[in-house]
């Protein structure tokens, strides 16, 4: 049967190679030939379904325009089943170029030993002569077909050549993995076969591209699948007769389906991981759901379980300039000239019972892989700690003091804090020293004392520093930048997030930015590769300003009419 389905395949080439002649090794050490388990018969009979002219059990292995991300647990065979698409098609079809990119070098060597051991095993009439052959690359000299493996990073595996077949392992894991996966997505046409299989690895850029792939309409060519350790036949264990279930776990087997076998099985999983002291957590290796993947992966500096309740109860803005206009445009200075510059959004008008804060993390230029960083601007109401406002666009150091002025002066006189570094100095001169005032003068005054208005003003003890007994204390404008400093900010901001009620936050985008922010080594705190926390900064200066508790200043200016009433009021909560 199996010479028909080659001769089939392709007349004029006598060496076809099935699944047929490939053999694996299982966890027992065994050699066996390659017999897809029920997760991979499930997941090749949906790539027959997608993709014309594929049909596996029909013995039709070519495969054309695969853009596939695998999102999966632990040890389900996926690597393993695309290795061995990728391997026939390049042993098959002259002059084919297939490229496996992983995150480590570790997994480079072991997914490529796989390769290896497909050849190896091959009965001696399929082999195809090996023009040379290395840990990292096997080139057949009979039709001039390459299959080479590299980590992603460190290699220039598949740059500056046609790619038939990619496959991205552990792609959650690259660092700068969406600067490294543009340069490879480039060298594969759009008849070529590309799949991504990994475990997630938190809300980082790699979470940022999955969310395109699930957008209706989806806003990426890759089709996403996830495959929940429940679907794998083999996580499943024998059941003692006293076993029984704890209430949680009768409430989460009703939640999702699963057999005694089963809750028996993630027992003894969560268990091993612990002696084990691994790091990975259960839920991040064999997740249940996808959302259940992403929050308990990574390595997050905020509570995720919070933030993930955060994203169900946004609010809509009453001014989005994407989504359109609730009230006019017109009525105020400030929305017209925010409007053609950047992303301006805003959920809370200003009311006159009220005090408000403003923070600023100023652009600080181009990052290593030349995107460009963005200033984020926060409006919050000191009074009920609620977002009223973002400004979040590439905007000059003199941009951004003029629309930290006009929101100061829409908002109530509001209070301006700014992150003083490289470009915050710039800002701070700025505002203080160049923004007109209507009685003909220059600069905004530095906050007097503990008031609710004017350039914010840094005082050691706002960070509980200590410093020598009568030494004068200098007072400079901005919130400084430095370890101490940023780490009070962030456990400040972590704190509000986690009170009850707490800082009430309405934009999506901050919400993403803080899930993406992670603990770095040395003690660090930053943004996942790929990803950005200007949002993040500008957040974390408003929660040192509502935690210093200011009184309201007693030289406010008279307040502007308030635009007309919408279905969102003043203050009013939805």
């Amino acid at each position: 049967m199996y010479e028909r389905l080659r001769a089939r395949l392709d007349p004029d080439i006598k060496h076809h190679v099935t699944f047929d002649d490939l053999k694996i090794t299982t966890k027992e050490r065994e050699l066996i030939p390659l017999e897809p388990n029920v997760t991979q018969t499930w997941y090749l009979d949906m790539l027959s379904q997608d993709y014309a002219g594929f049909d596996w059990r029909d013995g039709q292995y070519r495969i054309s325009g695969v853009r596939e991300d695998i999102l999966k647990g632990r040890q389900m065979g996926f690597s393993t089943i695309v290795l061995a698409l990728i391997f026939l098609d390049t042993i098959n079809v002259p002059h084919t170029q297939s490229v496996i990119m992983t995150d480590n070098g570790k997994r480079s060597e072991m997914l490529f030993n796989i390769i290896h051991r497909f050849w190896d095993q091959l009965p001696n009439e399929l082999k195809r002569k090996k023009k040379y052959s290395t840990k990292q690359q096997i080139e057949f000299e009979e039709i001039g077909s390459i299959i080479s493996v590299g980590t992603a990073g460190t290699d220039n595996v598949g740059r500056g050549g046609t790619i038939q077949n990619l496959l991205e392992s552990e792609r959650a894991f690259w660092v700068n993995g969406d600067y490294i996966e543009t340069g490879l997505l480039q060298s594969v046409p759009k008849n070529g076969n590309i799949w991504k299989e990994t475990t997630a690895n938190g809300y980082n850029e790699y979470k940022i591209e999955r969310d395109k792939e699930w957008a209706d309409p989806p806003k990426s060519a890759f089709r996403p699948r996830f495959f929940s350790f429940k679907h794998h036949r083999e996580y499943t264990e024998p059941v003692p007769d006293d076993f029984r279930r704890s209430p949680d776990e009768e409430a989460f087997a009703a939640m999702h389906g699963l057999t005694d076998g089963q809750l028996m099985w993630i027992r003894n999983k969560k268990v091993e991981l612990n002696k084990e002291d691994k790091k990975p957590k259960f839920d991040q290796e064999y997740p249940i759901t996808e959302s259940v993947a992403f929050l308990h992966s990574g390595n997050p500096y905020f509570n995720q379980e919070r933030l993930a309740l955060l994203l169900d109860e946004l609010a809509k803005p009453v001014y989005d300039p994407i989504q359109g206009l609730v009230f006019n445009i017109q009525h105020h200075p400030i929305l017209r000239s925010m409007y053609p510059d950047g992303e301006m959004r805003i959920w809370r008008l200003p009311h006159d019972d009220y005090d408000y804060v403003i923070a600023c993390d100023p652009s600080q230029g181009i990052d290593g892989q030349g995107d460009h960083d963005k200033t984020g601007i926060h409006v919050f109401c000191v009074q009920t700690w609620e977002q009223c406002a973002v400004v979040h666009g590439l905007y000059t150091p003199g941009r951004a003091a003029d629309i930290c002025a006009e929101l100061a002066d829409y908002y109530n006189d509001a209070l301006i804090g700014v992150h003083r570094n490289n470009h915050g100095h710039a800002v701070l001169l700025q505002l203080t020293h160049h923004t007109p005032q209507p009685d003909g003068s220059f600069g905004i005054a530095l906050q007097l004392g503990e008031e609710c208005t004017g350039v914010y003003t840094f005082d050691p003890k706002h960070i509980k520093a200590t410093h020598a007994p009568h030494a004068p204390i200098r007072r400079e404008g901005g919130y400084p930048e430095n370890k101490q400093s940023k780490l009070y900010m962030l456990d400040t901001l972590n704190e509000a997030l986690d009170a009850k009620p707490g800082m009430i936050i309405y934009d999506k985008a901050t919400v993403r930015e803080l899930l993406s922010f992670v603990k770095l080594p040395g003690g660090d705190a930053g943004a996942e590769s790929g990803c950005h926390d200007d949002l993040v900064s500008a957040l974390a200066l408003i929660a040192v300003l509502l935690n210093l508790r200011l009184r309201r200043s007693m030289k406010r200016k008279t307040l502007r009419p308030m635009p007309p009433r919408t279905s969102f009021d003043g203050m009013g909560r939805r």
